[in-house]
């Protein structure tokens, strides 16, 4: 064993005794600050004699294992690296600068064993170590081993560098004094504006300036909020549709616009209301005309500067202005949205509601009214709606309630090609399910009126 075989020896010794370090941990921290040492002893040397001073390191390190007489059970090996090969022939004295530098390695060793030995000067030495490893989890070891060391500040900011808004914060609460404390609070608030900027809805940004009232875009922000509230196509391409979730998100996204209350009103008529009550407010204008026995055609006009959602319910009725036609009754649910001051026609499925009377067709016009004069049919309409019933036993029912109609008399509506002939529409089973279904219901509420 050489002379620089043992002062890796004692070296190593010194670092294991001296401190928490394994062996190998005590090698790679030898091997990193030899490097560092050798750089700034002999300034003009190359890569190349540093490699090969690394080489001598390494196999030195492996003799130390070999001939330990407590071998630290961890396996050795010289690292892989590639010398570059000299690209010019120097003088005599420059062959023996490898021989001089080894011997400047060796006394660096013995040197920072005797460092290692004192913690200040250890923690000096094991920072430059993780700076010059330049991977954060050197920097992270030196944290956990240092957590009140020189450089601790340095290195959690470092860490709250490569993290998100957590790990700053986590910073500002460890190191309320620390020197990266300012930069770490801009950060913060680059962080909390990115959202913001990127939304750009008055919510996000007075969820910005609720944190960072005085922040670094704090002027931005409230100017951007004042010219979202005026701007008006925002409000256009909320409402133009007349849909509450659209109303809803644009009230929620933008609160304090200048058309807000306008939006407010949009969304209370978009919400559906029924026909009979935009009918007496005047919002609606509204006549039906006949459509044969199963359905009516209504018109509807909107008179306001909204968009309105109509519900025409089951069980709405129809009175024919010409009374040798039959009245209607609605027998579905429907909901029509109608843009501001403006028609809609729509088809509304219907029963006759006196079967002695004529069909209605086009000519035969109609007033609405809110339910039948019969209150067990205005029962039974959502009954029959909620239960999808057929429509051969919704019109049994009504002319059972409206004209006490037995089986024989339900045998009027027929089914006819080309008007020769037909075969019945309401059968036996469809007549005992509509009176089954009028006696359930005859004596108990509708459930809209409950």
């Amino acid at each position: 064993m050489d002379e620089y075989d043992i002062l890796i020896g004692n070296a190593v010794a010194r670092l294991t005794e001296n401190t928490t370090d394994t062996r190998r941990e005590a090698y790679q921290r030898l091997r990193a600050r030899m490097v560092i040492e050798l750089r700034l002893s002999s300034p003009d040397v190359t890569d190349a004699e540093i490699e090969e001073n690394l080489v001598e390191f390494d196999r030195a390190i492996i003799r130390f294992e070999q001939n330990s007489a407590q071998p630290s059970g961890e396996r050795f090996s010289v690292a892989p690296i590639s010398v570059a090969p000299p690209t010019s022939t120097g003088p005599a004295a420059r062959q023996h600068r490898p021989i001089r530098l080894r011997v400047i390695a060796g006394v660096v060793l013995a040197g920072l064993a005797v460092l290692y030995s004192i913690p200040p000067i250890r923690d000096e030495l094991t920072w430059a170590g993780a700076r010059f490893d330049g991977r954060l989890g050197a920097v992270m070891d030196y944290n956990r081993d240092w957590p009140h060391g020189r450089h601790s500040d340095e290195g959690a900011w470092m860490i709250a560098q490569f993290g998100n808004a957590e790990a700053l914060n986590a910073y500002l609460q460890d190191h309320p004094d620390g020197r990266f404390v300012a930069e770490a609070r801009q950060t913060l608030d680059t962080l909390a504006w990115r959202p913001a900027d990127e939304d750009d809805t008055v919510l996000a940004l007075q969820a910005y300036l609720q944190r960072y009232p005085n922040g670094a875009h704090a002027e931005e922000a409230r100017q951007r909020i004042e010219t979202a509230r005026r701007n008006e196509q925002l409000y256009v391409e909320a409402v133009q549709h007349g849909e509450p979730a659209r109303i809803e998100e644009f009230l929620a996204n933008f609160p304090g616009h200048v058309r807000e209350a306008d939006a407010r009103t949009t969304l209370a008529n978009a919400t559906p209301r029924d026909l009979f009550d935009l009918i007496q407010e005047g919002a609606i204008e509204a006549h039906g005309t006949g459509a044969g026995i199963e359905s009516i055609s209504m018109t509807l006009h909107n008179t306001t500067p909204y968009w309105l959602a109509v519900l025409i319910p089951p069980g709405t009725f129809m009175v024919a202005r010409d009374t040798s036609a039959q009245n209607m009754v609605t027998t579905e649910t429907q909901v029509i949205r109608i843009r501001p001051q403006s028609d809609a026609s729509v088809s509304i499925a219907a029963a006759c509601a006196n079967r002695p009377r004529d069909i209605p067709y086009g000519d035969d016009q109609f007033t609405i009214a809110r339910t039948p004069p019969q209150a067990d049919l205005a029962r039974l309409m959502p009954a029959l709606a909620d239960a999808h019933a057929p429509y051969a036993v919704r019109q049994a029912a009504v002319w059972i309630l409206s004209d006490d109609a037995d089986y024989g008399q339900l045998g009027i509506l027929v089914r006819s090609t080309n008007g020769f002939g037909g075969s019945r529409v309401i059968l036996t089973e469809a007549a005992r399910d509509a009176n089954h279904r009028r006696r359930r219901h005859q004596h108990h509420p509708p459930r809209h009126l409950a």
